[in-house]
């Protein structure tokens, strides 16, 4: 819910609770007592910035205590807005001209920190991170970050971060993530399938690191 407001928050629109977007549409009415309050605290204090929205409820006629939400989202001058530190944006436009995300985005919300938390009680606390910052950055410049897997065992993966800018390496971080039962506080293995999505981002199938500017001899 939360997601949506914010992606439509970019270009504005209308959002509908209990219709399906289809083919084919479907109408599937839902409990409407007390639901478009819900709805506007939702996008208050769940979307950062918190959105100002209208839910308007629509009974259905053989029964008006169930039926539908239409959800005004106005066009925010501050969008894009975050949901629980992450940004939305609505790509349905993407997918009409042919584009599919590489991961759905509910498999790619699983894998994140916070999914791994809901979903299987797993903490990925740091145990190393160190930063190299091997050339100066001015206020201005815009920085191109590259992320690769160096290593990903049973338990702990090894990650590169890199920063460039126009070619020339600026930050060099290496961080190690250690994966972590949140019910017995012990190491625990790495899910599989999380760990097919970190192959996708190996050292060797990366683009290659910027290289530095050796000095000159004199």
């Amino acid at each position: 819910m939360a997601q949506d407001i914010a992606a439509f928050a970019i270009h504005g629109g209308l959002v509908l609770i209990g219709v399906t977007e289809g083919p084919p549409v479907e109408l599937n009415s839902v409990p409407l007592q007390g639901l478009p309050e819900r709805i506007e605290q939702i996008a208050r204090m769940k979307v950062d910035e918190g959105l100002a929205v209208t839910a308007t409820p629509i009974p259905a006629r053989d029964d008006p205590t169930v039926g539908y939400v239409a959800i005004d989202v106005p066009t925010s001058p501050r969008a894009p807005h975050m949901v629980d530190r992450r940004y939305s944006v609505d790509c349905s436009k993407l997918g009409a001209l042919g584009y599919a995300p590489a991961t759905p985005f509910e498999d790619g919300l699983a894998a994140s920190a916070p999914g791994l938390f809901h979903h299987k009680q797993i903490l990925t606390p740091s145990v190393h991170f160190t930063v190299d910052f091997v050339k100066p950055t001015r206020y201005g410049d815009r920085l191109t970050f590259n992320l690769w897997t160096v290593k990903a065992g049973n338990t702990s993966c090894e990650l590169r971060i890199e920063a460039s800018h126009q070619g020339e390496l600026r930050m060099r971080v290496k961080q190690v993530l250690v994966f972590i039962s949140a019910a017995s506080a012990r190491a625990t293995p790495i899910p599989p399938e999380l760990i097919s999505r970190m192959q996708r981002f190996a050292i060797d199938a990366g683009p290659a690191p910027p290289k530095q500017r050796k000095p000159r001899s004199r």
